[in-house]
């Protein structure tokens, strides 16, 4: 209800024209869970997908697409636009989190439901679960954490090992990423466990030889899962550059990240500064911190020697759910303290915020610092009631007490004031995080595949035997959201050997991504590109036929695309990528193939006109009916426009 009073807010779909997914969840997955569709209705060869340059479509599945609410999402979709379907599974992960964290803290304290009902709702709607929760399959893993605590609590105190191999195995197999983070966790945590267990505890070796076979279990449950997707990540770009790259120094300060606690932090959605850290579950916990957050080779460690790209510490739910943990236990035992106890306790979490408010140099931390004194006021009232002797008549409260009557009301008070807290920030934070616009890619959709219909029927085969591109897509997988046949794909699983290709073929690339942006009219004809979408307002001159618009689109035509196979010389297969220029790389690759180099290269080293504060002036000359590409080396964070002596109508540049 309360991610939902966001989503209203900011005018998600049916409130509005909008999407709550955003990052990866509008730029990824929404697309892959269309192509899952597709991949399901072709039957057999499931394992394959000819779209995005051919690539596994298994390896994609295990890393992306494996968590059984995947079957949730189908069975939407059948109803509803595949957004929607995306969006509700996320809400019942959400509500699934809190319900979990609850049964967990009610197994610690049974007597203390509205404490629980509170520590759940923390658990559910902290910062990392509302930063993240466009990357859906992390969710299963932040869901099932306190289970998989009990679980292994059972299994250390009363020898019961089976729910704890098969939450295991589940938490791999839902995304095996975060399922690391899980398995990491799990040998802490029963070490931490058994080192504190008291004597109804089982001897040591034996939940020791019990905990390792129940952990391989889990893990061999998940190996139909797990080994596809270790092999594919093993691929990537990311693997190869794996390891400890910085063995020693920090993240960032941490005065910054400890104030992440406080209720003031909005959530990170992304964030390029590995620093960033979504700590924020609620005021009424504070005073512990994670030296993994800061320390650059431990943060490495425990993302398995993978450096996260944009979104940094995805470790951070098993802190928060410790944290959650530890004041579950000692909220179970509030009854034990005493006045002093509880004005010390108060007074340091106050100390705490002003101090961290004063080493970052703002004040916001006042609202923390305010929830904390109010809370402690609370609690100071509910241990009146645990001490009868201090509740007088002649009290200015009294006619509070004679109102409330009762531990029980103020227990609910306190844990509205809490559930009110974490229900507004959580507001603020999807307000904050932002959305996207869905209607752009639903009507861009629908035109698309019309438009390539109405080809299909002209000239049948046309759109199935050849690719389709779109020049300028809003969304990473785009193509993948409408079907269409072309290269582009973002995704993890991307090997590092079709990146390097891509790069070396002038398409533009990424860390995890490959696009139709910066491709030649060579490469539109030897990959088969029978037609361009451009989006509207788009302003590209082109020896391509334009053969119909649309509201979002203009469709072009290349009459010189070649289909799925065609003869070359035999020399191709002496033909190396080697050199930078694409342009270059593509002469080589045509000579080889018989057809002798195309392009005329020539380097520009240094502005040949005049270069100021703007930036450096270069001038391309052209003769008439010539057409050229401009190829640079280094393009970081830089702009290239393009000013012409004479009209473009005589002189076309692509």
């Amino acid at each position: 209800m309360i991610c939902c009073t966001g989503f209203a807010l900011v005018g998600v779909y049916p409130f509005g024209d909008r999407s709550a997914l955003v990052i990866d969840g509008v730029h990824q997955y929404i697309g892959m869970y269309e192509e899952l569709l597709r991949q399901i209705k072709q039957g057999w060869s499931f394992a394959f997908s000819d779209h995005a340059m051919g690539y596994s479509f298994y390896n994609l599945f295990s890393y992306y697409l494996s968590s059984p609410f995947s079957l949730l999402i189908l069975f939407l979709m059948q109803f509803i636009y595949v957004n929607e379907a995306v969006t509700i599974a996320i809400l019942v992960k959400i509500g699934l989190t809190g319900t979990f964290m609850t049964w967990y803290v009610l197994r610690k304290i049974p007597s203390h439901t509205i404490t629980a009902v509170c520590i759940g709702s923390m658990y559910a709607l902290s910062n990392f679960v509302l930063g993240y929760y466009s990357n859906l399959m992390w969710l299963d893993c932040v869901m099932l954490l306190p289970v998989l605590a009990w679980s292994l609590e059972e299994l250390i105190y009363f020898g019961r090992w089976k729910k704890y191999s098969f939450i295991l195995g589940y938490c791999i197999i839902s995304n095996y990423y975060m399922g690391f983070i899980i398995c990491i966790f799990s040998v802490l945590y029963y070490t931490a466990e058994t080192y504190g267990a008291e004597e109804r505890a089982e001897v040591w070796w034996k939940s020791g030889l019990k905990y390792a076979g129940a952990s391989v279990l889990g893990g061999g449950l998940a190996a139909i899962i797990l080994v596809p997707a270790v092999f594919a990540v093993s691929k990537t770009t990311a693997a190869r550059q794996a390891g400890l790259l910085i063995t020693g120094g920090t993240y960032g300060d941490i005065w910054e990240q400890l104030g992440r606690l406080l209720f003031d932090s909005y959530p990170y959605a992304t964030s390029g500064n590995q620093a960033s850290v979504n700590l924020y579950c609620g005021c009424a916990v504070l005073l512990f911190y994670l030296a993994g957050f800061h320390f650059q080779t431990l943060n490495l460690l425990l993302h398995g020697l993978h450096k996260p790209v944009g979104m940094p510490n995805r470790f951070v739910f098993v802190f928060v759910f410790l944290l959650l943990k530890a004041a579950a236990e000692g909220w179970g035992k509030v009854g034990e303290i005493n006045r002093r106890q509880l004005a010390q306790g108060i007074g340091i979490s106050v100390l705490f915020c002003f101090f961290i408010g004063s080493r970052m140099g703002n004040v916001k931390t006042a609202s923390s610092m305010s929830l904390l004194i109010l809370y402690g006021m609370l609690l100071a009232m509910v241990l009146g009631f645990y001490r009868k002797k201090y509740v007088q008549k002649e009290n200015v409260l009294s006619w509070v007490y004679e109102m409330l009557k009762g531990e029980s009301q103020w227990r609910i008070i306190l844990g509205g004031l809490i559930l009110c807290e974490i229900s507004v920030h959580a507001v603020l934070s999807i307000c904050n995080t932002g959305s996207a616009n869905r209607n752009v890619y639903v009507d861009s959709g629908r035109e698309i595949r019309r438009m390539l219909k109405e080809k299909e029927q002209e000239d049948p085969g046309q759109t199935y035997v050849y690719r389709t591109d779109i020049v300028n897509p809003v969304l990473r997988n785009e193509e993948l959201l409408y079907g269409l046949n072309g290269i582009l794909m973002f995704s993890s699983t991307n090997t590092d050997e079709m990146a390097a290709w891509m790069e070396k073929m002038g398409f533009e690339t990424g860390k995890n991504r490959f696009q139709y942006s910066g491709l030649a009219e060579v490469m539109d004809m030897l990959l088969g590109i029978r037609f361009l979408a451009y989006r509207n307002g788009l302003q590209m001159d082109t020896c391509y036929q334009k053969i119909t618009d649309g509201v979002y689109f203009d469709l072009y035509k290349n009459p010189r695309a070649l289909s799925g196979g065609y003869l070359v010389d035999e020399g191709v297969k002496d033909s190396h990528l080697e050199g930078d220029n694409p342009l270059e790389i593509q002469n080589k690759l045509l000579d080889k193939m018989g057809c002798g180099p195309l392009y005329t290269v020539e380097n520009v080293n240094a502005p040949s006109v005049r270069s100021g504060e703007s930036g450096s002036l270069f001038e391309i000359n052209l003769k008439g009916g010539e057409h050229g590409y401009l190829f640079f080396s280094v393009m970081k964070r830089r702009r290239v426009s393009l000013c012409w002596k004479r009209s473009p109508a005589k002189f076309p540049l692509c």
